[in-house]
């Protein structure tokens, strides 16, 4: 799905606790420009994060100087959906039986990738000698919920 201008996306309500719905409820009362989403609002901040370096270029050193071995493959997505990608980061000289970290980026399901936010995670990754796998989730609104999570 392209983001175009005027162009809207039917809304999946996401399932929320009642006690939750209240707080969500109140917050969006007191913020009017958190919702609803335009594909307008929406390219604006996708363009901003990419201007401010959230979205890194394929050039970044994702070895970190060596300190990591870098493979990126790419998992299957359900049903004939686009392969989804992966960045899997284990530091240099950790044993072969190591533990692993599942990490999903920030953006709220509409930005990002999987090659956001990881300066922290990398550091704990490299601490405790594990295997760091990032995953690159499909984004809302391109893939309506519950596309993310499958």
């Amino acid at each position: 799905m392209d983001l175009e201008p005027g162009k809207t996306v039917p809304a999946v309500p996401v399932p929320l606790d009642a006690e939750l719905r209240v707080v969500y409820e109140a917050y969006l009362s007191e913020e009017p420009d958190a919702a609803p989403m335009s594909f307008e609002k929406l390219s604006a901040i996708r363009a901003e994060a990419d201007a401010a370096g959230e979205a890194h270029e394929e050039h970044e050193d994702l070895s970190h100087g060596g300190r990591f071995t870098v493979f990126q493959p790419s998992v299957p997505g359900p049903d004939g959906a686009p392969g989804i990608p992966l960045l899997v980061c284990t530091p240099s000289g950790a044993p072969a039986a190591r533990p692993a970290l599942y990490f999903t980026h920030g953006g709220g399901f509409y930005g990002g990738d999987h090659r956001t936010g990881l300066d922290q995670i990398l550091e704990t990754a490299e601490r405790f000698g594990a295997t760091l796998i990032s995953v690159g989730y499909r984004l809302a609104p391109e893939h309506p919920y519950p596309a993310q999570i499958n």
